[in-house]
């Protein structure tokens, strides 16, 4: 049993190495990429077929959505590539894959640690939620990011630190995700939101959950977190304005 793999390129990464840790368990793999880093993509067409969709098209969305939906596969993983599988997590995998439990379930799957900017981060929660999402293929793509998911009980492993950057692109991009499936299901958008929601992130992130005790680095990545939740805000208000 082979599944789509969606990931969101990161330059920082070695593709290469990264896909050849799937070969087991991939079928294809969807790449959302921008289009100044095409260049530095491989193809592996003898081993995984590599499909690429450019997150600054103005159908990104659209072709999200339908390459979910016409995947060669009916079970999806959104694998973030700081992050790879192990003999347990395709285990646990394919048993939900092969006996097709519950098809609008969505599976969260968590990281058994966080690696930013070369330091291993201990605090924040970022353990207790999940790092990558197992869905059917008829759930809205756009919906795995805000809806509840039922962890697995195995965790990813780290593939390789994850830097700035990369990071912060991944949370842009997961907020536009959430601010567009907000829109598309009439979600009302309140100026206060700009303020509390990013300010709650914060403290949530920096004082409820310790991040304080990852001294400068915990707090950058509460801020990033924090940041992403004011794009959220930002990008819902855009559509609405009629913005692109």
């Amino acid at each position: 049993m082979k599944l789509t793999i969606f990931s969101l390129y990161q330059k920082e990464a070695n593709f290469d190495k990264w896909a050849n840790k799937l070969n087991e368990i991939a079928k294809e793999i969807i790449l959302i990429v921008n289009r100044r880093d095409l260049k530095n993509i491989v193809s592996l067409s003898n081993k995984v077929p590599v499909k690429l969709i450019n997150v600054e098209s103005t159908l990104f969305f659209e072709k999200y959505q339908e390459s979910s939906l016409n995947s060669s596969s009916k079970w999806i993983l959104f694998l973030p590539m700081h992050l790879t599988i192990n003999k347990m997590v395709i285990s646990e995998i394919k048993n939900i894959a092969t006996n097709n439990l519950n098809t609008q379930t969505i599976y969260g799957i968590h990281a058994k640690e966080i690696i930013f900017m070369g330091n291993v981060i201990k605090k924040g929660g970022y353990t207790q939620e999940a790092s990558g999402w197992l869905y059917h293929n008829t759930i809205n793509p756009l919906s795995i990011f805000s809806h509840k998911n039922i962890k697995i009980q195995s965790s990813f492993e780290t593939f390789q630190p994850i830097a700035f950057d990369d990071f912060n692109l991944f949370l842009t991009w997961k907020s536009q995700i959430i601010g567009y499936h907000q829109y598309s299901e009439n979600r009302k958008l309140f100026l206060i939101s700009f303020f509390i929601r990013p300010l709650n992130q914060l403290l949530y992130r920096w004082i409820m959950k310790r991040g304080f005790s990852d001294g400068k680095i915990g707090f950058i990545l509460a801020y990033l977190y924090a940041l992403s939740t004011f794009k959220e805000q930002l990008f819902l208000w855009m559509k609405y304005r009629r913005i692109d």
